[in-house]
């Protein structure tokens, strides 16, 4: 309801609570059959339309606040924007001033990774242009956008009194902090009406942010990283280019999929000193709008100085070094002594596959203390160096982070081991399946097959046994001598069936006790199966848990494509 006078518009939160004034002649005419007479009749019809007034809810909308407005556009600059966000800002903000009131003010602020304030509201009506941050006011940070610190920096500008309201221009690509915390945070808080600007108006692609080191070794492969985001609803062509001031590298193709992708560029730099590198995403002509380059600066370092030292004519760890832009002085272990007074001018020493009697000892203290002084020391190589027990004792076995010990002679004999062998000839090895390919009875044969190689490899003093097992064990051969049992075993195991149902636990039961029984040091059990059984997975643990006491180590190799059981196995 628009009231007289210009006062404004009368709202009501819940009008259907009207419907409660048609009982509102009962409480007249209850009053009046009372005999209370007319003025108490008049009070309580005006008291139950007091109350019906209020559960309506009424609210009177002024067309401006009585001591004015204070409106702040907060207008994205960053990269996934661009400009935008400044023409949407341009359009609206057009409209808007010609409607101010005398009492109203209003400011700005541009922001993408930080907030600044291009104008404060003031008396007075400020121009557009005034409004809108220049091209010299864009973030240098624009890769990022961060809306809470928009929100923050509007929160404070408004005059006391006067009713506040945030216009935020942005495509919401909120990439650090969080407007949702500070609006939660704010007492109270500053209301926000976002404006997103067309989609039209925005970039197909932009680049949100350039990956670099901070310092790089002159000639150097660097890896860069360009995070790219793609608003375009399907695979979009572009090029990449990458340029360190000047200095510019050959184009690269690439195909942006929907969202945000991570491309991988290497760039090498070929002259020392600081740069600004940047990359620049070209799109293609129908594109109307190009993203803006992003940034980051970068030192580049003259290159890694290595002093390696070798035997060899031409090391393939200086070949290494050098295509990865090292600059590798090669010198053999004699003439290392000659160079200790320089060790400071290299920024590692590389020794690679050196004997010990080729570096005395005051070379290797030398080395120590320039490790300790913070340079790199590296150890390449095989026999000569790790396999050398000259250097057990040396300074360079303290500042290496291996141990360094004496090669002991290979046994000649090794010690004879007792081993069962517990073969399953359940049902289910002599089913087939289609992944992996394995036709019927293909599975029991497997295994048989598997065990004979076992047996094949034992010596003579080693003991062993078989059982094979469906739902019952079958001992196939007693705990005995390789050299007494392998033809009678091997004939037994190949004679086995499948068929019957699964439980390898009292198999693996009786080889626990048996081999516990044999007195050697060294007891193992492979088992062999397709994992199928038919308890459960805890019925085991006890059992487990003797083998490990036992220390008796259990190999169990599964057969075929079951997944089940995995875990006990």
């Amino acid at each position: 309801m628009t009231m007289p006078f210009g006062l404004g518009t009368l709202r009501l939160a819940s009008p259907a609570a009207l419907l409660a004034l048609l009982v509102v002649p009962l409480f007249f005419a209850a009053a009046r059959r009372a005999r209370r007479g007319l003025p108490a009749a008049i009070c309580r019809s005006a008291a139950a339309l007091a109350i019906v007034f209020v559960l309506a809810g009424p609210r009177l909308e002024t067309p401006r606040p009585e001591r004015g407005a204070c409106v702040i556009a907060a207008i994205d600059v960053s990269a996934s924007v661009q400009d935008a966000a400044v023409e949407t800002a341009r359009a609206f903000l057009a409209r808007l001033l010609p409607r101010l009131g005398p009492d109203d003010v209003v400011g700005s602020v541009a922001f993408a990774a930080h907030a600044r304030v291009i104008a404060h509201p003031a008396a007075g009506r400020p121009s557009l242009a005034a409004l809108l941050p220049a091209h010299v006011d864009a973030d240098p940070d624009a890769d990022d956008t961060d809306l809470g610190a928009a929100y923050l920096a509007a929160d404070s500008l408004c005059p006391a009194g006067k009713q506040a309201a945030l216009v935020l221009f942005t495509d919401g690509n909120e990439t650090q902090g969080s407007i949702v915390a500070e609006i939660a945070l704010g007492e109270p808080s500053l209301p926000v009406f976002p404006v997103v600007p067309p989609a039209a108006a925005l970039p197909a692609a932009a680049i949100r942010r350039l990956l670099a080191p901070a310092f790089a070794p002159e000639l150097s492969v660097l890896p860069l990283s360009v995070v790219v985001e793609s608003r375009a609803p399907r695979p979009l062509p572009a090029v990449l280019e990458v340029r360190a001031d000047e200095e510019e590298a050959a184009p690269v193709p690439v195909e942006l999929p929907p969202g945000t992708s991570l491309v991988e560029l290497p760039y090498r730099f070929r002259a020392e000193g600081e740069f600004l590198l940047r990359a620049r995403l070209l799109l293609p002509p129908d594109q109307p709008r190009a993203p803006a380059p992003a940034g980051v600066p970068i030192t580049v370092t003259p290159p890694a100085r290595v002093l390696l030292v070798s035997g060899l004519a031409r090391p393939v760890v200086a070949v290494a070094l050098t295509r990865r832009g090292a600059d590798v002085d090669v010198v053999p272990p004699a003439a290392l002594a000659a160079r200790l007074g320089e060790l400071a001018d290299y920024h590692a020493v590389v020794l690679d596959d050196v004997a010990r009697a080729g570096l005395g000892d005051e070379t290797l203290e030398r080395l120590r203390v320039y490790v300790a002084r913070g340079g790199a020391l590296i150890a390449t190589g095989g026999e000569r160096l790790f396999g050398d027990p000259g250097f057990a004792e040396s300074p360079l076995a303290r500042v290496l982070p291996v141990t360094l010990e004496p090669r002991s002679a290979e046994p000649k004999t090794r010690e004879p081991i007792a081993l069962y062998l517990l073969i399953d000839r359940s049902n289910s090895m002599g089913y087939s399946s289609s992944n992996p390919a394995v036709q019927f009875g293909e599975k029991m044969e497997y295994a048989k097959r598997a065990a004979i190689a076992v047996l094949d490899q034992l010596g003579p003093s080693d003991l062993v046994a078989a059982i094979a097992f469906d739902s019952q064990p079958y001992e196939l051969g007693a705990l005995r001598p390789v050299g007494e049992s392998r033809d009678a075993l091997r004939a037994s195991i190949e004679r086995i069936q499948y068929g019957g149902g699964t439980d390898f636990k009292d198999a693996l039961d009786i080889a626990r006790r048996n081999l516990v029984e044999s007195g050697r040091r060294v007891r193992h059990v492979i088992l062999l199966t397709d994992g199928d059984t038919n308890r459960h997975p805890e019925d085991h643990a006890e059992l487990i848990a003797a083998l490990a006491r036992a220390e008796i180590t259990v190999t169990t190799i599964r057969i075929g494509s079951d997944t089940i059981n995995l875990e006990l196995l």
